[in-house]
């Protein structure tokens, strides 16, 4: 059983890694023209309307996307009430965001209609992503070469209509459709594929929508105050600086992103494995969790010292010497990148714990200290203080909060575990 188990989670992991590195290549050359295309400017407009968005779509997912799995797993016989309960739910927050995310950007920007219709074409992704609750049944399976499917043949589709729009000199407002059409696309295959592997039937019930909201309620408000605390340093830079500003800033934290894909494929495919042992074996639940906070650690350690060192050299080469000057803010949030991704796998920790009612008081605590640190740093440093803000928000929410906080020491102890490698130490085990 530890064999099968154990090639399910590499075989679930390389097919992850496969679709993104594919949708990366993709992605990274159409990104680089899009950026070059629009110029600073305006590629800031459509990174400054998608942070508005990013608080939108936490509050879209009502925190569902923190438990789904586990209500899958442990509920075989009520998946399909589960996965219609919880798109329905979903889609109507959707719907409820989608306007007011139109209304606040409309007053907070003195009804400038450039960044209103960019946000309303951008927000359209909201309602579709809803369905996006299937990802989690194929999640729970280790499937997830499917979603891959899915997503590579959106990207493929996408890329199409991008490279068509980049070739006419289309509008911004083509660019920003985008990424609705996107999450339009990948929708549509993913339930085709989901239907022809048999997927249980959706059920509406509201004693399931009962149960699902009570155990994310948690989620849900940390869910959006994490959407502030990483989001609002474009914004700030948007408002006391300028867009182009903003546009620098994003090409850095594009750039840490783009390959999240590898620590968010282990984190993906060791979350069902994970929830299993917890149920069979309390010791290899154990180390599996060392384990995995080793390899986001190291992979992430990895990733920083290679921007500190080329860091100015990948800026040149992707966007050109006009965005050179996002290059000191991308070898600082570059390493906020570990601790962002620990958070990540924190809440499969927290979830097993029953701790999950202190994410709140996690969120919160990055909610303002990201606030108070950007609005002294911004003025004196400008997008390097933004990023310096981002790096000590990260830091203390993700890691020095769980050694401060005395029912989270445990999970504090498991990622010190991690960084020294002990999980993968047959000698010393788990001491």
């Amino acid at each position: 059983m530890y064999i099968k188990t154990n090639n399910r989670f590499i075989s679930n992991t390389a097919w992850i890694i496969s679709g993104q590195i594919i949708q990366m290549l993709i992605s990274f050359v159409i990104s680089m023209l899009t950026a070059r295309y629009l110029g600073p400017t305006n590629y800031g407009v459509l990174n400054y309307s998608a942070s508005y968005l990013s608080f939108a779509s936490a509050l879209c997912t009502l925190g569902l996307n923190n438990i789904i799995i586990n209500e899958l797993i442990k509920n075989p016989t009520k998946q399909g009430n589960i996965l219609g309960t919880s798109i329905l739910l979903r889609l109507l927050s959707s719907v409820i965001s989608l306007f007011s995310v139109t209304l606040i950007i409309a007053i907070t920007n003195s009804f400038d209609k450039t960044i209103i219709f960019v946000a309303m074409l951008q927000s359209l992704s909201l309602m579709f992503e809803s369905a996006d609750v299937l990802n989690y049944w194929f999640q729970s399976k280790l499937f997830s070469k499917y979603v891959s499917i899915a997503k590579i043949s959106a990207c493929l589709i996408v890329s199409l209509y991008k490279i068509y729009i980049l070739v006419n000199a289309k509008s911004i407002f083509w660019f920003a459709f985008s990424a609705s059409f996107e999450m339009i696309c990948y929708i549509i295959i993913l339930i085709i594929i989901y239907c022809r592997n048999a997927g249980p039937r959706f059920h509406i019930s509201k004693d399931e929508g009962r149960i699902l909201i009570n155990k994310s309620k948690h989620f849900i408000i940390s869910g959006i105050m994490v959407a502030f605390y990483s989001q609002i340093d474009k914004v700030m830079i948007g408002q006391m600086i300028d867009q182009t500003s903003v546009g620098l800033y994003s090409t850095a934290i594009y750039i840490c992103n783009i390959w999240s894909f590898i620590p968010m494929a282990i984190i993906d495919s060791a979350r069902p494995v994970i929830t299993e042992n917890k149920i069979s074996n309390e010791y290899i639940y154990k180390k599996r969790i060392i384990q995995l906070y080793s390899a986001i650690i190291w992979i992430c350690i990895a990733f920083g010292v290679f921007i500190f060192f080329f860091g100015d050299i990948v800026i040149k080469i992707m966007y050109g010497q006009a965005y050179i000057n996002a290059s000191t803010p991308l070898k600082i949030v570059s390493w906020y990148c570990m601790f962002s991704f620990l958070g990540v796998a924190r809440n499969i920790w927290m979830m097993n714990e029953n701790m999950y009612r202190y994410e709140k008081m996690i969120a919160f605590v990055g909610v303002i200290s990201n606030f108070i640190l950007n609005y002294i740093f911004i003025p004196i440093w400008g997008i390097e203080g933004a990023a310096i803000a981002t790096l000590l928000t990260q830091f203390a929410t993700n890691f020095l909060s769980q050694l401060i906080i005395k029912d989270l020491r445990d999970n504090g102890i498991l990622i010190l575990k991690g960084l020294c490698l002990k999980g993968f130490s047959k000698k010393e085990g788990l001491k």
